[in-house]
């Protein structure tokens, strides 16, 4: 039995943030775009969300408690005007409505 009633994940906008994470076995600190997603609905499930800018994938997805929040880094630069997509294991793909642009980019602090 679900956790959940069923209710449709839906995703409403996004930040950028410039950061410098640890990434890799030998958890090298490397300059990333943190994307900050929000939305409703977004719930832990057995099997973890593939999210994605275009083609790029978002490293180290993580659904935060509140269920409306998920946040993850990219090391490449995602193109601009690409797609943010959230899709669980076997379920269409929801997007955010607007597209992908490095002007949301917030620089490191």
């Amino acid at each position: 039995m679900s956790e959940h009633p069923p209710r449709t994940t839906a995703l409403q906008s996004y930040e950028l943030d410039e950061v410098e994470v640890p990434i890799g076995e030998a958890k090298q600190t490397v300059r990333a775009i943190k994307i900050t997603i929000h939305g409703q609905n977004i719930f832990l499930r057995a099997l973890e969300p593939v999210v994605r800018i275009g083609d790029t994938g978002v490293l180290y997805p993580r659904i935060e408690p509140d269920e409306q929040t998920i946040i993850g880094y990219v090391t490449d630069q995602p193109p601009e005007g690409a797609a943010i997509t959230l899709e669980y294991p076997g379920l269409v793909p929801v997007a955010v409505p607007e597209r992908f642009t490095m002007s949301k980019l917030q620089p490191a602090s």
